[in-house]
């Protein structure tokens, strides 16, 4: 990173388990932003009422004072208005009169599908964001494929080894990525959220990935939302195949690469697949095992 991008750069890290934060702070210290770092939710925002920082990176479970209470004081504050928000947690779950506090997040990350180099690229993007001229992205990012640019994926995915393979590709091409590791929590993301585009597999922990078909199939909000079906085992009960019409692409771990995620997604969202179908395969090959569109598609 350069000078101009890092060196001025101040960042506070509110993490309750002080492992996890000399992990993250040494790697951002390495890449030269100065971090502040705070171990309770009290601690935070004695901090925060005397320093007005670049990013605040925050955990939602902490002693003393929450993660939820840190962000409500920071929206509280004129001062810190303007102030971004990661949040960085093993749970972003809260209570649904909690839910609008979070949206003051400028992002979020789940720690067991994150690592420091994923942090540091994240920081790294909304500095360089930040410090161009008019906000806008600059030119090395502007030259990324239009149909990733500002694009939200939402990754349902329970393997964070998994997640974090296709994940880098994905975040390399342009695309902000939400990564959901339970049925439960993709429904309660999905109730609030509308992206460009959902990846799904099915074998999920809470809900399957049958459930959370379902609930986009029900939800009017999601109807035009592209949905991937990603998953070693698609093969489920005859009775609910139809559910898995509402997918408009059908991949096998075993045999989609990250590039061939990558290339499918953006042929979606140019408009390029009808729903069900799987560029020439027939929705039914997913049912047997055959081979899919990954294949198809990387042709």
């Amino acid at each position: 990173m350069s000078a101009e991008t890092a060196k001025t750069e101040t960042i506070v890290f509110v993490e309750g388990n002080p492992v996890v934060l000399a992990a993250y702070g040494n790697q951002l210290q390495r890449e030269e932003f100065r971090v502040e770092s705070a171990q309770d939710g009290l601690e935070a925002m004695k901090i925060l009422s005397r320093l007005v920082p670049d990013l605040v990176i925050l955990d939602l479970l902490l002693p003393k004072l929450s993660g939820v209470d840190v962000l409500k004081f920071i929206h509280s504050q004129p001062r810190l208005k303007t102030v971004p928000v990661f949040i960085l947690s093993t749970n972003s779950i809260v209570g649904a009169a909690e839910e609008p506090v979070l949206e003051r997040a400028s992002k979020r990350l789940l720690k067991n599908a994150c690592t420091p180099a994923i942090v540091v690229q994240a920081v790294q993007e909304l500095f360089a964001v930040s410090q161009t001229p008019g906000g806008k992205a600059p030119a090395s990012q502007a030259d990324k494929s239009q149909s990733a640019k500002a694009k939200t994926v939402v990754f349902i995915e329970d393997d964070p080894v998994v997640l974090m393979a296709y994940r880098n590709q994905l975040q390399a091409a342009g695309f902000n990525i939400q990564p959901i590791q339970d049925g439960l929590e993709a429904m309660k993301i999905l109730s609030r959220l509308v992206p460009d585009l959902v990846i799904l597999d099915l074998l999920l922990p809470k809900f399957d990935g049958v459930d959370v078909l379902k609930y986009i199939q029900s939800n009017p909000r999601l109807k035009a939302v592209p949905v991937i079906v990603l998953s070693t085992n698609s093969i489920i009960d005859t009775a609910e195949e139809y559910v898995l019409e509402r997918a408009d692409k059908r991949l096998l771990k075993g045999s989609c690469t990250p590039a061939i995620l990558l290339q499918t997604i953006q042929k979606l969202l140019a408009g390029g697949s009808a729903a069900g179908q799987a560029d020439g395969a027939e929705p039914g090959d997913l049912k047997t095992g055959g081979v899919l569109a990954g294949s198809h598609t990387a042709a």
